[in-house]
């Protein structure tokens, strides 16, 4: 069996319930401890690990090699990585 922390556990069981494969289960109220979104993830991905760090660091570190492309399309505004 596998080694899952009890955060995994957790968030695989809310998964299971958002899907409605628990009889029973009541949810909280409370999306934040519910989860509802996990629904719409593989259980493979629930178990991925989150990448260290803060959101800026994660996407500069994958994109600094790319900082000319379009980064962001938006209302037909083009940004590449070199704006902010």
């Amino acid at each position: 069996m596998e080694n899952l922390t009890e955060q995994e556990k957790r968030d695989l069981y809310l998964r299971k319930a958002a899907l409605g494969e628990i009889e029973g289960w009541q949810p909280s109220g409370y999306p934040s401890q519910d989860k509802p979104w996990l629904k719409y993830y593989s259980e493979e991905a629930v178990k991925a690990p989150l990448p260290k760090g803060t959101v800026y660091k994660y996407l500069w570190e994958n994109n600094k090699d790319h900082l000319k492309k379009i980064a962001l399309n938006y209302f037909k505004r083009k940004l590449d990585g070199n704006k902010t």
